[in-house]
């Protein structure tokens, strides 16, 4: 009888990818983690499974495809409200946004920004400041130099003005201050604290009783503009109440540069003594690009002439500002050759009084963008033109001042156009960053060290998103909102949403790529017998395919409905004699596209020739 030998079955291999992670489009494509990919678009990590992002929906259309530039709830006397800022105009809009109404006009039409203290939501557009009062029932709506506080600058005045003290600094934002004087015997001539005067508003006497009593120009007093001088008709006498004032001249001395001061900033943030946010600190006025002027404790009403801070060189503009959790408000800058990029604003007391010091300066990687910084958990964030970097919240003494978090997402985002108008936004632990209708999502959840990225101690997991018109963002009750150049403002769909994966009426585009794959094999041919991909219990559809040396080749679409277990998709297409490949997962459709581990299973031929 013949004997045959029967060849033994070639070994099989498994290689396994799974607890996926984010994106890399920096990292060389030999370098990069089998867990991320190294272009893919549209998805996000939940807890290692791959997912499609939600699409989003329109809530409200303004009417005249302007830009929206800002968006604030707001809680009053009368309900809750959004107010709006479209265009030129200022709108407030029910919470549902099934209606809204005007309430202002001529604005900039520029992303203005916005904050809330003390009932009170000052709005800066780099042309006049609005106030938006939270109390008021009618007549909301005012510019803050039409309600600037009236200090009284001055008490225990003499007549003549030769004595006299200091009580209450000039209010930046109002023209108008009062003088008290104490009267006499002789004196008819009352010199106020400034000559050159616009107007003298009132003159009030105290009587015996108390009481203020208005007095009548030209019947009571005269007025001399120039001099600053209210002269009264006849003698006043003493005072009522021995060494009290009981006289009162509120005047007005006109300064448009002082209201210009605070009308044309449009950065702001909230900071205050022991990191309070109890005061307004605004900058971004193109006349002082690097001042910083701040308003009094819990009123943003009266901003004292003496509040400025003078932040580095003029040449170089203030970018903006952010508080640090170490209790410090930093200030932002682009590099130049001359100034430092960060300064440090702390807090102390001065002669009793709150005082906001200058404590220090650092050079390194500078803020680009006016609306892109924001912390994300601790991590004080910031865009610079190097991607995006984490300000060193230690001490002034250590080494390193930034952190760089973006390395990942390096090599696209700095090819985008016009950076420095991105606009960032924290929510729910990730970061998001809009710029020419993409989105760029740091989650927080997953930080990785990595050796490539310059002054970094870990990086975190980023995410692309597309076709997200997003001008302005804001956050409502924990989610998420943003506002298009088209008057739209809009959300991201809920889970429940029937069109969950659609953006507006289009279909949310999804795709995930695998990294070239060698199978740790790198100088064998090898041989792809099969792949399975395991998916959640959800409606899902998978089209897949190969991406090999002669080009892309589909292979399989798959689609599941809602079931109790997870689904094992299986591709039993085989491949031949590769040294190299990779795969991709795509859906174009209304559905999920949701994976979480991917397994090839396949032998080892022969040695690979080479190219």
């Amino acid at each position: 009888m013949a004997n045959f030998n029967v060849p033994s079955s070639p070994t099989t291999y498994e290689a396994n990818l799974t607890s996926f992670l984010g994106v890399d489009f920096t990292s060389s494509i030999a370098e990069i983690d089998r867990r991320r990919t190294p272009n893919g678009y549209n998805f996000i990590n939940k807890d290692g499974t791959i997912e499609k992002r939600n699409g989003y929906k329109i809530l409200a259309y303004l009417g005249q495809k302007a830009n929206i530039n800002g968006i604030w709830n707001v809680d009053t006397i009368g309900g809750e409200y959004f107010i709006v800022h479209c265009g030129t105009k200022l709108y407030e809009m029910q919470t549902d946004f099934s209606s809204y109404t005007e309430i202002l006009t001529g604005l900039e039409d520029t992303i203005s920004n916005g904050v809330i203290i003390n009932s009170k939501l000052l709005i800066l557009d780099g042309k006049r400041a609005v106030v938006y009062d939270l109390l008021e029932s009618t007549n909301k709506i005012r510019y803050l130099d039409e309600i600037g506080y009236i200090p009284t600058t001055q008490i225990a005045r003499a007549p003549n003005g030769l004595e006299s003290q200091m009580y209450e600094s000039v209010n930046l934002i109002q023209d108008s201050r009062i003088n008290l004087f104490t009267s006499n015997e002789t004196d008819k001539t009352y010199q106020l604290a400034e000559t050159s005067i616009s107007a003298v508003e009132s003159v009030e006497v105290m009587n015996e009783s108390g009481e203020w009593i208005t007095k009548t120009a030209n019947t009571d007093y005269t007025v001399d503009l120039p001099k600053g001088q209210v002269i009264f008709n006849a003698v006043i006498g003493n005072s009522p109440v021995d060494g009290r004032d009981n006289v009162r001249i509120k005047y007005k001395k006109t300064s448009n540069e002082n209201k210009a001061q605070i009308n044309k900033c449009d950065i702001l943030t909230v900071y205050g003594y022991a990191g309070a946010n109890n005061r307004i600190f605004m900058a971004g006025n193109p006349d002082y690009p690097n001042i910083v002027t701040y308003s009094h404790l819990d009123d943003i009403t009266y901003i004292p002439v003496e509040n400025i801070i003078k932040i580095g060189l003029e040449v170089v503009p203030i970018s903006g500002m952010i508080k640090l959790n170490n209790g410090k408000l930093a200030v932002l800058k682009n590099v130049s050759d001359t100034d430092s990029t960060i300064f440090y604003i702390g807090y102390g007391t001065y002669n009793g009084s709150e005082a906001f010091p200058l404590e220090g300066s650092t050079k390194g990687e500078g803020n680009i963008a006016k609306h892109a910084h924001d912390m994300l958990i601790n991590d004080p964030l910031i865009l610079t033109k190097n991607g995006v970097f984490a300000l060193n919240t230690a001490t002034l003494t250590d080494e390193r001042f930034v952190y760089h978090r973006s390395y990942y997402i390096d090599s696209k985002l700095k090819q985008e156009e016009n950076l420095e108008k991105a606009i960032g936004i924290v929510n729910d632990g990730k970061y998001y960053l809009a710029i020419n209708d993409h989105v760029y999502v740091a989650d927080s959840r997953f930080k990785s060290s990595n050796s490539f990225g310059r002054y970094s101690d870990y990086q975190y997991e980023w995410y692309f998103w597309t076709n997200l018109p997003v001008r302005v963002w804001f956050v409502w009750n924990n989610k998420l909102y943003f506002g298009d150049k088209y008057g739209n403002i809009c959300t991201f769909r809920d889970n429940s949403d029937i069109d969950r994966y659609k953006d507006n009426t289009n279909n949310v585009e999804c795709e995930w790529n695998s990294v070239i794959l060698d199978l740790n094999r790198p100088s064998n041919k090898k041989n792809i017998k099969r792949i399975s991909i395991t998916s959640n219990p959800t409606n899902s559809k998978l089209v897949i395919g190969y991406r090999l040396r002669g080009g892309t080749k589909q292979v399989l679409t798959k689609v599941y409905t809602n079931s109790t277990y997870p689904k094992t998709t299986m591709i039993r297409k085989k491949a031949k004699k590769l040294s190299f490949f990779s795969l991709y997962v795509e859906n174009k459709e209304e559905t999920n596209m949701c994976f979480n581990s991917i397994s090839v299973i396949y032998t080892v031929g022969s040695f690979y020739k080479g190219d």
